[in-house]
């Protein structure tokens, strides 16, 4: 009868799926963040950005006194971003800036990002439609 259990659980852990890949999980996190911050937009009436910076992304909502992180997370590690808008590179600094607009007209800047870690890399983008898709890189 132990002998059975033993194997039962052998099998298990086997067959149990292993953690995702820290770069994939990071981006499907971030993705998820984006079309969270499209559809907010076109619900709310307001404009809202991805951020950027070296150490960081964030969601940002525009105010009164200007652009606010409404949420932000430090890059993953060994994540190393690098943004292009409109087909043109664009470099990250240490300040958080806005740096891709979703419009409450539900279209967004045409953009993509690419998420390079340790386990692969990955791609968000959209093509102006507010959607941000992701798809793995070579």
């Amino acid at each position: 009868m132990i002998v059975i259990i033993g194997l039962m659980s052998s099998a298990v852990v086997m067959t149990m799926a292993g953690d995702p890949p820290k770069a994939r999980s990071f981006a499907a996190q971030m993705n998820q963040d984006l079309n969270q911050a499209a559809q907010q937009s076109l619900l709310s009436g307001e404009p809202f950005a991805l951020g950027l910076s070296r150490e960081n992304y964030a969601i940002m909502r525009y105010e009164e006194a200007g652009w606010r992180a409404d949420l932000s997370r430090p890059w993953g590690e060994n994540i190393d971003p690098a943004l292009s808008t409109g087909g043109e590179p664009k470099s990250l600094t240490d300040k958080l800036l806005p740096h891709v607009m979703f419009e409450p007209t539900g279209i967004s800047q045409i953009f993509e990002l690419t998420l390079r870690g340790e386990d692969g890399i990955y791609i968000l983008s959209s093509q102006g439609s507010g959607r941000v898709e992701m798809r793995p890189g070579s």
